[in-house]
């Protein structure tokens, strides 16, 4: 839905997103189909939305327009609307240039500010916060500035007046910004002879248009309108539509279009909508930071926000909460509370810095973080001690890395990791890796041309670097590798090639098995593939070739050529319409927007046709055979409130079940035959137990409508124990009905229909009469009403109404709302508990369920009026709820949070139902007891992780353990399986023991197998099936009879 994030300024450079990485980033930012994302800063309540309108690929950096919205933005380069176009980001200086004390701030493509302050020694501007290495601005001779970019070198070129004029990678290749020279406005970015045109008309931009060369034959120039924009008569983005069909002119009705709603006379965006019924809708405090989002299948965030803290809360009620310092660095996470217990993961960050020194996991587990004086990571050490360095060149690339084989015993302390395996990797001039050396002395060499492209890897598999003189201190020359290079048998590598278009795409890849005595590829030896993209990326054709060496019957070698080629269609979106592959087999894909279908026809006649909702979750997939009538199948699914997937119907009828926890982990599955498996996990969530239960559930009537595609596992609704604690009775003013589902006064719950004078009186007794205690009540609505409903309230002393359908409490003191626990008009029973001392500094307490949902300062003002049910007045004449009430107690004692959440427990224990509905219609089949009771034929297996979060040992269902060692670098090096179910016997049945010369093992036997780390990966098998799995570096298996396969990480991998 909304992705939250935080930061000091607009936008995303700078936010958590970027120092913290993925855990820097709660939800998913993507929704719809163009590829627009959100964000909310919860720091500061800032709501980001961003999607790249167009992309020309090119060599160098891409040309692309990038449009980004800030609902806090101030400058956006056009029309004033807080719409911003890349191309216009700038730099504005303050203070004096050149002179102490003097700023630079840039504007970035996102709307994020950045302050450069000026060093009087280095005569540059420098901006050292966020993460990575330092970014400085030159002042140029001409008056222009260049701003460079401390991690990649990438360079960008302002004139005088701070407007952007080009941005330049490292070798040279420009992407051109050209404004209009009467308007100012943006007219084009160039990429070669190839560009993005902005056509405005005032100052509002009408559409977008590419000018490009045909692929296949670049004397063709193509124009086309991709994209156009509506406004709406505050001359605010409106509307955005993408021409699905864009190489007919035309066909000027199929298109694709994103509206924009905006609040009032403001440019809050209120709503965002797209042809397919995907929608966002928005609401904002007075102060304009967002207050609440919700989709189109009803799922919402509510932000409640404090100082140094925020709360976000989903329509289900499970809070997520952020808390952040004075940077708006994120300091502490609290996940949504599972059985009553809130997991926690905290950071903490250099001193004046947004660049992080400890991260502490869930589970306590600390891992410490350093940088060099120009913000470069230079040492990571988890909680056992295992240990890596880093090291960088004056322009902050990365040549050095260390795995420590031995932790560091003492973290902190004197003592440090020992046993360092150390590779290297060696740049040109221009800033190109050029050779990796692992640390056993295994050499990768890349050639690229004048453009910057790798056009050679060679692999040297025979001979092995002489690391013994290098370390981090003492680095490895180009010249010194050329050299040695020069002296190995070249026919001793494996050499990949590769070629590229007039834009720097892939156009192919030979790999060369055999290489001759100078080097060159033996032609009859190598595979190749070729390839054909647009100016957008697209893949338009692939071609696999392959050679072979034959000798005829005159004993003369002949090579032989045999191509396979597809090519591909897609539409305005970039979603794939047509595949056509050899003999003209053609698989077909057509999209229907509006009704969130796609039908795919298969080259045999098969059609799939499958359904969405407008969150892009599949509900059906029907599967119908050539002659269009006969049915092979559908498949149906189902999720949650919460929307997560929790049935699937087979195409045979059969169906399986998921639940999950508030954390969205799987804790039970059920079989298509009732088979009942159970989960549980650690605070970090990883597995430690699995349970196959031997008892089975009937799950025959648990659907009882299969054209709804939603099933929830919810509380039950009956029957509630009541415990402890003085239930109050009173008597039933106006027309209230009854329902034989909570305990109440008089044995059941009660249905208010939230007309005057409908209400339950309690009456003024002593017993009511507190400045301390706790208030319960169980209560349900689909929707309680507008403003203030009461729950159950004694005016003017205590108690619980909802707010606009959101649980709080009111002091009449001093006008506090407690408003954190979010929407609650969901249909389903929920408790709501308050406790209070008057006076006492957050001595009062509400809570949502089990959920402790938070503690504030709540002042009593008098104890004249009496206790209410259903009504916010004494007398019900106002604030009357709508919906059902049961299960009243007022009880002298302040409940504990412990105590709070065992009495919810005690009262719902064991019972549950499960419920399928939709907006028209609810069906509920009950289960008497999900947690099925333990047998002896039930089946256990469970894991046990170490404090780097490595499995370390497991014991299957019969209770026997295998246990599992690693070494620094995190490598299974020793497996132990027990012949008893007691590890402390120390009696093994089969020790496998993996034996590294880190990171690679070499001219291996039959079966080999290897599991690499960051360094370079290298193997060569013989007959037997021979693996690699990867990580980062480059991984290269040379097998031999057998089945081999490779499954690397990033960098080159070479099978």
């Amino acid at each position: 839905m909304t992705a939250i994030i935080t930061s000091q300024t607009l936008g995303l450079i700078d936010s958590s997103l970027n120092t913290l990485g993925g855990a820097g980033q709660i939800g998913q930012a993507g929704f719809g189909k163009t590829g627009e994302s959100s964000w909310v800063n919860a720091a500061t309540g800032n709501l980001v939305v961003q999607n790249r309108d167009e992309i020309l690929i090119g060599m160098g950096l891409n040309a692309q327009a990038l449009r980004t919205y800030n609902s806090f933005g101030q400058y956006d380069g056009d029309n004033n609307d807080n719409w911003m176009f890349g191309g216009y980001r700038k730099l504005e200086v303050v203070g004096n240039l050149g002179e102490a004390g003097s700023q630079v701030v840039r504007t970035a493509r996102d709307g994020s500010q950045q302050t450069f302050d000026f060093n009087e020694a280095s005569g540059q501007y420098e901006y050292n916060s966020g993460s990575g290495a330092t970014d400085i601005i030159n002042v140029e001779a001409d008056g222009s500035f260049k701003w460079t970019d401390g991690n990649t070198q990438i360079t960008e070129v302002y004139d005088a007046q701070g407007r952007l004029n080009q941005a330049v990678d490292i070798d040279g290749n420009i992407t051109q910004f050209n404004f209009d020279a009467n308007t100012n406005l943006l007219s084009s970015i160039i990429k070669g002879d190839e560009s993005i045109l902005f056509n405005y008309s005032g100052q509002l931009l009408e559409s977008i248009s590419t000018v490009t060369r045909d692929p296949e034959n670049t004397a063709n120039q193509i124009t086309q309108q991709t994209i156009s924009y509506s406004y709406d008569d505050a001359d605010r983005l409106s509307q955005v539509s993408i021409d699905l069909t864009p190489e007919d002119p035309a066909d000027t009705d199929n298109v694709y279009t994103t509206s924009y709603t905006y609040k009032g006379d403001t440019n809050l965006i209120e709503s965002i909508s797209e042809t397919n019924g995907t929608q966002l809708s928005f609401t904002y405090y007075d102060d304009g930071k967002v207050e609440s989002i919700t989709n189109a299948e009803g799922y919402s965030q509510l932000f409640v926000y404090s100082s140094g803290s925020t709360n976000i809360i989903d329509q289900a009620g499970r809070t997520t909460s952020i808390f952040f310092d004075n940077n708006n660095n994120i300091t502490r996470v609290l996940s949504p509370a599972v059985k009553g217990v809130r997991y926690e993961t905290e950071y903490e960050y250099w001193a004046g810095s947004e660049r992080v020194k400890y991260v502490t996991d869930a589970e306590g587990n600390q891992t410490f973080f350093d940088y060099d004086s120009q913000g470069n990571l230079i040492l990571e050490r988890d909680a056992l001690g295992n240990t890596k360095e880093y090291k960088y060149n004056t322009e902050n690339r990365l040549v050095a890395e260390t795995i420590y084989l031995v932790a560091d015993p003492d973290g902190d302390g004197e003592q440090t990791a020992s046993e360092g395996r150390t590779s290297y990797m060696v740049y040109d001039n221009e800033g190109h890796l050029t050779f990796t050396i692992s640390a056993e002395g295994r050499v990768s060499q890349f050639v690229y041309s004048d453009d910057g492209l790798l056009e050679q890897t060679r692999v040297y598999k025979a001979d092995k670097y002489d690391t013994s003189a290098l370390s981090p201190d003492t680095l490895p020359l180009e010249s010194d590798l050329m050299t040695w290079v020069a002296t190995l048998d070249q026919t001793q590598q494996i050499l990949t090639e590769n070629k590229y278009d007039f834009r720097g795409q892939l156009e192919s890849t030979k790999v060369f098995r055999s290489v001759d005595t100078e080097g060159i590829g033996i032609v009859s030896s190598q595979t190749e593939s070729r390839y054909v993209y647009n100016a957008s990326g697209e893949l338009l054709k692939s071609v696999s070739v392959e050679r072979a060496a034959e000798v005829d019957a005159s004993g003369i070698e002949i090579s032989s050529e045999k191509t396979i080629e597809s090519s591909y269609a897609y539409d305005g979106l970039g979603r794939l319409i047509t595949t056509t592959r050899p003999d003209n087999k053609i698989t077909s894909t057509t999209y229907d927007d509006a009704n969130r279908s796609v039908l795919v026809e298969s080259i045999n006649g098969v059609t799939v046709e499958r359904v969405f909702n407008t969150l892009g979750q599949l509900l059906s997939s029907q599967t119908t055979a050539s002659d269009n009538v006969t049915n092979l199948g559908k498949t149906l699914y189902f999720y949650d409130d919460k929307g997560r997937q929790t049935a699937v119907q087979d195409a045979s009828g059969a169906r399986r079940y998921t639940q999950y926890d508030d954390l969205n982990r799987v804790i039970r599955s059920f079989s298509e035959t009732g088979q009942v498996t159970e989960f549980a996990y650690d605070k970090n969530s990883q597995l430690i137990e699995q349970i196959q239960r031997a008892t089975k559930v009937d799950t025959s009537g648990w659907i009882t409508d299969e054209s709804n595609n939603s099933f929830n596992f919810v509380t039950t609704s009956s029957p509630f124990s009541l415990i402890e604690g003085q239930q109050v009775a009173g008597s039933i003013n106006g027309t209230i009905s009854d329902s034989d589902v909570i305990p109440f006064p008089d044995g059941q719950a009660k249905n208010f229909d939230g007309a005057v004078g409908n209400y339950v009186g309690l009456g003024n007794d002593a017993n009511v009469q507190l400045n301390s205690g706790t208030v319960e009540v169980w209560f349900k609505t689909d929707n309680a009403g507008s403003g203030y409903r009461g729950l159950v309230i004694k005016q003017f002393a205590y108690g619980i109404f909802l707010y606009n359908n959101r649980l709080v409490t009111h002091d009449w003191k001093t006008g506090f709302r407690a408003d954190q626990a979010g929407f609650v008009n969901d249909g389903h029973w929920h408790k709501a508990t308050f406790t209070f001392q008057n006076g006492v500094y957050n001595g009062s307490a509400l809570y949502l369920d089990d959920r402790l949902v938070m503690t504030y300062t709540y002042n009593i003002n008098h104890q004249d009026k009496d206790l209410v049910v259903g009504s916010g007045y004494p007398d019900g004449q106002d604030m009357n709820f709508i919906g059902e009430l049961g299960g009243v107690i007022v009880d002298s004692k302040v409940l504990s949070q412990q105590e709070v959440a065992e009495r919810f427990n005690q009262q719902v224990s064991g019972n549950f139902f499960v419920e399928s509905n939709n907006q028209t219609q609810i069906n509920t089949a009950e289960v008497s007891q999900f947690e099925v009771e333990a047998t002896a034929n039930d089946r256990k297996t469970s894991n046990t992780y170490d404090a780097s979060g490595r499995l370390v040992a497991t014991e299957d269902g019969e209770g026997f353990v295998t246990a599992y060692e690693y070494d620094g670098a995190s490598r299974l090096t020793r497996t132990v399986s027990y012949a008893s179910s007691d590890a402390t016997s120390n009696t093994s049945v089969e020790t496998i023991q993996q034996e590294y010369t880190f990171a690679e093992k070499s001219n291996g036997i039959a079966g080999e197998s290897i599991s690499g780390t960051s360094s370079d990966n290298y193997l060569e098998g013989t007959a037997g099936n021979d693996s690699i799995s990867g990580n980062n570096g480059d991984d290269y298996l040379s097998g031999g009879e057998g089945n081999d396969s490779l499954n690397g990480g990033s960098q080159n991998d070479t099978l």
